[in-house]
């Protein structure tokens, strides 16, 4: 039996798990980020989980996290923690820990366990969507992660799907699908509309009899059709399997009908599926890193 660690650094909460290589979780161990305390924090807290889920049988620590990664372990924007920008965080791990670090994006941590034990099992290609927070997207080609010539592939937060749009509610771009369809973007727009619910998030929004809520909702699985019909007219994966928060609304029925709309006939056998993996899929993917 193999060993290894996994963390997902996100930017409310760390998690690591210590997993076998049949996708088992036998420790974990959940703490705060600390975003707002600075770099060093951020640090010790990644060291923390860590230290608090080690095993001396393991082969090694993946940590995903919420950035563009290179395979020196090096992070660059986008990110929530630009104090990490051009800092080599897999060479300062390995030298405090001696043990072998690496670094992926999160949402390639995602599909890579989803792939290998949870909804996308036995797919050759299959791209996840993590939406939460933010948008982002893993893409699994030929049973392997696919980054591009930069590492950006993946960064479908930024894609454009209305360039009328002018309200940013994340930092990616107006009108892009993080700006229509993250969590965020949902709450920004119900009070836009005139939404009276106080401390509303997308669970009660899209629960809500509000006209402002259901314009957003409208919305909100409009673009979702559209930018999967999007990144399917490029990729044609067999499936899309979706995770972050905003997966666990009760929409799926409608996804698939608005992807229909947007997308060309031969494309509509792609399913389009909730993750199966719990809220540890970040984590349980960067320990499958060392485990392929």
């Amino acid at each position: 039996m193999k060993y290894a660690i996994g963390v997902d650094v996100g930017g409310t909460k760390i998690e690591s798990v210590l997993i076998n290589n049949k996708g088992r979780v036998l420790k974990k161990h959940i703490l705060e980020t600390q975003i707002s305390k600075g770099k060093q924090v951020v640090l010790d807290n990644i060291e923390a989980a860590i230290i608090s889920v080690l095993d001396k049988k393991v082969l090694g620590v993946g940590i995903g996290i919420a950035a563009v990664v290179n395979k020196e372990g090096v992070i660059s924007p986008p990110s929530k923690m630009p104090f990490l920008h051009d800092f080599n965080i897999k060479h300062y791990f390995e030298k405090k820990l001696d043990l072998s670090v690496v670094i992926e994006n999160d949402a390639n941590c995602f599909i890579l366990a989803e792939h290998s034990f949870g909804a996308a099992k036995g797919k050759k290609n299959a791209v996840g969507i993590i939406l939460g927070t933010g948008v982002g997207a893993g893409i699994i080609i030929n049973n392997h992660i696919y980054e591009g010539a930069d590492f950006v592939a993946g960064e479908a937060g930024f894609m454009l799907l209305d360039i009328h749009r002018k309200d940013r509610t994340t930092y990616s771009f107006p009108g892009s699908f993080e700006n229509l369809c993250s969590g965020p973007a949902i709450t920004h727009y119900y009070y836009k509309y005139g939404g009276k619910i106080k401390d509303a998030n997308p669970k009660i929004i899209f629960s809500s009899k509000e006209a402002a809520a259901k314009k957003v909702v409208k919305e909100t699985i409009t673009y979702l059709g559209i930018g999967l019909a999007n990144i399917s007219t490029i990729l044609n994966p067999e499936a899309f399997v979706l995770g972050g928060g905003v997966s666990k609304l009760s929409f799926y029925s409608m996804i698939r009908k608005e992807f229909k709309k947007h997308s060309l006939k031969q494309l509509h056998k792609t399913k389009i599926l909730k993750h199966k993996i719990s809220d540890s899929s970040g984590s349980i993917g960067a320990a499958t890193l060392l485990l392929k």
